[in-house]
């Protein structure tokens, strides 16, 4: 019952961060996507704090705030 629970939990509040992460890491092993992802960081700097509210790491986490 406990671990249903804490995994229900940990999905809800970390799912997204680690689907974003597989998602980029994805992009990043592609040939040319340094450049790529370089030219977007720099022309659009915005776009990390994009990334960050997207994956949830914007929000408190409960209990460690």
């Amino acid at each position: 019952m406990a671990g249903r629970r804490y995994e229900a939990a940990w999905k809800s509040l970390f799912s997204t961060r680690v689907y974003a992460a597989a998602a980029l890491a994805g992009i990043a092993v592609s040939p040319g996507s340094a450049t790529w992802m370089a030219a977007i960081v720099r022309n659009f700097p915005q776009a990390l704090t994009l990334g960050a509210q997207l994956s949830g790491k914007t929000k408190p986490v409960p209990g460690f705030v």
